[in-house]
């Protein structure tokens, strides 16, 4: 027999609950998830490139997106290997690109298609199974590369790639997960929606759907031409629809689909009592350390920015002006840029040279020392837990004060780039601006942190000169 009132009306309210759930907490989490996996993507890629290991695309900057896709992944002769590489590399780099920077993540977006072409991304290249013998041919050339790079003996090149590739895995697995979560919401409102619109208008045999007669098939799909227009007919999930509505284990099969349906309450986690203060500044620590892949991700569009301002025709006024430093001053042409800036303090604007290679490289170091704190089990953070607490308090201090000037100075370089790059290139140029916001997003809320641990140290201070010990 057809789905009950009673059944619909469950599957409604858990539909509901589940795109909430979603919405507030899973489709973020892949969003973010995907800027990640593009930032280490971006660092693996660029040691490829600086050690030859990869071409750079020529026509990489040619390509135009209008919706993300999957870049060609059909297999090549072992003859066309670099060619290859030097082109899906690329390709996938602008696909991973326009996904982060394009595309707004949402339940209507991620549609069933959309979905397949985001796990697609997700293992264009497989990173959980990257060896010489992955029978994915795109996957084995990148494991050849990586095996020429350790061969080199560069141990900080190697560093960044084992890194970068561990997140990669990591990323890939979480991506797979919320994806299949988003897919099973996708599979169940569909059939709820033909059920809402399409069965109350044909008139279907129940022994004939039973049995998955051809013109029971034929019938829903007429009807969701004509009532639910746009909508794909997808013939798997009419089947698994037929046999939960008229099937002869109808009735489990509903209540395994409510049962998927259903978002567990998440229960508070116990926490171990310790110094309330220190783990104030520790938050602060590991709030702040979620800015570094977005410092990375700046950095890099920062660079090939600066390839576009320095590729562009010159006038003949700056070309004299090299050769006289050059010949007549004897003197190389200076790299620092003069960019401006508006003073938070005084609102007043105000100028700073910043030497460009030098400030990437230290921005680069400062996002690595942050993936070093974000991770409990990594060094740095292990070193700090073992650290006297006011020599925490210092070098968080430290660490974000100048987290700030780097956000500052990449808004500042960003903003100069685009003022001196000529109009009729500035389409190449790529956008810094959701990068930086989400970095001071970051800082924002660390220096909220490390203002509430200096307010706590003040109470216990008060307290202490009134006699009364804390227990804090």
């Amino acid at each position: 027999m057809a789905a009950s009132d009673a059944y619909l009306t469950e599957l409604n309210h858990l539909l509901t609950h589940r795109r909430i759930y979603l919405e507030d907490k899973r489709i973020p989490v892949l969003k973010e998830q995907f800027r990640i996996y593009h930032g280490a993507y971006t660092g693996i890629l660029n040691v490829l490139l600086k050690k030859g290991l990869v071409a750079e695309d020529p026509y990489k900057g040619d390509q135009r997106i209008s919706d993300v896709a999957v870049p060609d992944d059909s297999t090549f002769l072992e003859s066309e290997r670099d060619e290859q590489l030097s082109i899906r590399l690329a390709a996938f780099d602008n696909q991973l690109d326009f996904l982060n920077n394009y595309v707004q993540f949402s339940l209507d977006y991620l549609d069933l298609k959309r979905l397949k072409i985001l796990a697609g991304l997700a293992a264009y290249i497989k990173w959980p199974q990257l060896t010489e013998t992955s029978t994915h041919m795109l996957t084995r050339s990148v494991a050849q590369c990586l095996t020429k790079l350790r061969a080199g003996g560069d141990q900080l090149s190697l560093g960044i790639v084992t890194d970068n590739h561990n997140q990669l895995v990591k990323s890939t697995n979480t991506i797979i997960q919320i994806l299949r979560e988003v897919g099973e919401y996708q599979r169940e409102f569909y059939k709820f929606e033909i059920r809402e619109h399409v069965l109350p208008h044909v008139e279907l045999d129940a022994t004939l759907a039973r049995r998955h007669h051809e013109r029971v098939f034929l019938a829903l799909k007429k009807g969701i031409g004509a009532r639910l227009p746009g909508r794909p007919y997808v013939g798997e999930l009419i089947a698994q629809l037929l046999d939960e509505d008229y099937g002869d284990s109808a009735e489990d099969a509903r209540q395994a689909v409510l049962q998927r349906l259903r978002v567990e309450e998440e229960k508070p986690k116990l926490k171990r009592q310790d110094n309330a203060n220190l783990r104030i500044l520790f938050e602060a620590l590991r709030t702040m350390a979620g800015g570094g892949r977005y410092i990375e991700t700046a950095v890099q569009k920062l660079r090939d920015n600066y390839a576009v301002l320095t590729a562009r025709p010159r006038s003949f006024g700056e070309r004299l002006k090299e050769w006289i430093d050059r010949v007549v001053r004897q003197a190389e042409p200076s790299t620092a840029l003069t960019v401006e800036y508006v003073d938070e303090q005084t609102s007043a604007v105000r100028h700073e040279q910043i030497e460009f290679e030098p400030f990437c490289e230290d921005a680069l170091k400062r996002a690595k020392l942050l993936g070093g704190i974000q991770s409990r089990m990594g060094t740095t953070y292990k070193k700090l837990q073992q650290a006297p607490e006011q020599q925490v308090f210092q070098f968080a201090n430290r660490q974000i004060d100048e987290l700030f000037l780097i956000r500052r100075r990449l808004e500042a370089l960003d903003t100069y780039l685009r003022s001196e790059i000529p109009r009729e290139h500035r389409g190449r140029l790529r956008t810094l601006q959701e990068d930086v916001e989400a970095l001071h997003d970051y800082l924002v809320r660390a220096n909220k942190k490390r203002h509430s641990y200096v307010a706590k140290l003040e109470e216990v201070e008060q307290l202490r000169r009134l006699g009364v010990e804390s227990n804090g």
